[in-house]
């Protein structure tokens, strides 16, 4: 199992990082950062970067749509077993 931090909550750079307790390649996260910098919460153009990166992390909405959560997370309780 990877380690993840326990400390505290972890940014939304990491949390994309450790999608469902498997850490991403590592030269993801810049450009994941680049991504992020560069659009604003809840934009989502069909094609855009932002729709590649929630399909590349697989998240959805209720009513179909691709959305992220970039609010931060703390994984170390999410994953206890």
């Amino acid at each position: 199992m990877n380690e993840i931090n326990k400390s505290g909550p972890i940014n939304w750079v990491e949390r994309f990082l450790y999608c469902d307790g498997e850490k991403v390649a590592s030269g993801d996260k810049d450009r994941i950062e680049a991504i992020f910098s560069a659009i604003k919460e809840g934009e989502d153009a069909p094609g855009g970067e932002y729709h590649r990166l929630c399909e590349y992390f697989g998240r959805k909405d209720l009513r179909g749509r691709w959305s992220v959560e970039v609010a931060p997370v703390d994984l170390s309780i999410q994953k206890s077993a």
